[in-house]
């Protein structure tokens, strides 16, 4: 199952728990994954749902897949104004969950952050049902210096929206096939040799792999590169996670290249 934030958990629970009775819908952006870019949208429901309607800022909605809008028989559209519209043709309605995937997210970020609004519920009678939601959520990403023959790489890791979350990092020579996750992500990352010297705390070579966030979400990563000038045009990809508990993965990057000079 998709790990979920401590910041979403937090708000389900005091909506769902304090104002049950007034607001019976939540609705979260969680799980975001920069290659292929995705967010999963969950939903915390006491009444039946049979539509919904919301506005996604800082990126593209290509479509939406999977959960249990799927699995109501709902289709789930998107604009490029950024509205997002599920709707069933049969008038189906998704059941009350005390929290689970919506829908899927196909995005292109176009900014920092993604984010929702204008959220519209409707239950069986086209009526609309009061809802809150949930903060907006950030692509993880990687800036790296220049890597020489001989001298340390550094490499900043950012999650702005995640900060003190655990993370791992690592270092492969190529990104395909990529490693998949139990909930149908994939992290583009070839799962070869150097990748497994890489993520092990206990190499000598890249150092910091496995963390902690920071207050401002980063963490900072150093590869010794060996002086070996036979690595000069050698390629390898950096990518992180970032890790809930327990032990599921939250966020996911894309992979930075990075060439030896």
């Amino acid at each position: 199952m998709p790990y979920r934030s401590p910041l979403a958990i937090l708000l389900v629970c005091a909506v769902t728990g304090a104002l049950a009775a007034q607001v019976p819908v939540v609705l979260t952006l969680e799980n975001p994954t920069a290659q292929p870019g995705t967010v999963d949208v969950y939903m915390s429901n006491t009444v039946a749902v049979a539509g919904f309607q919301f506005t996604i800022s800082g990126a593209t909605v290509t479509g939406g897949s999977g959960g249990t809008a799927a699995t109501a028989g709902i289709q789930v559209l998107s604009g490029t104004t950024g509205i997002v519209l599920g709707f069933s043709l049969s008038l189906s309605t998704i059941p009350p969950s005390p929290g689970t995937l919506l829908t899927r997210l196909a995005v292109i970020p176009t900014g920092s952050s993604i984010c929702m609004s204008s959220v519209i519920i409707s239950d069986p009678n086209a009526a609309s049902i009061p809802v809150n939601w949930g903060p907006c959520v950030a692509m993880p990403s990687l800036t790296a210096g220049t890597a020489v023959v001989g001298s340390p790489l550094t490499v900043t890791l950012s999650s702005p929206l995640e900060p003190g979350l655990p993370y791992i990092c690592g270092f492969s020579a190529g990104t395909s096939p990529g490693i998949p996750l139990p909930d149908g992500r994939i992290v583009p990352l070839a799962n070869d040799f150097l990748l497994m010297l890489s993520t092990d705390p206990l190499n000598p070579i890249f150092l910091n792999t496995n963390g902690t966030l920071d207050g401002t979400g980063s963490a900072t990563v150093t590869a010794l590169v060996p002086p070996d000038p036979s690595l000069s045009g050698f390629t390898a990809y950096a990518g992180f996670v970032t890790v809930g508990s327990p032990s599921i993965v939250s966020a996911v990057s894309a992979p930075l290249a990075i060439t030896v000079q």
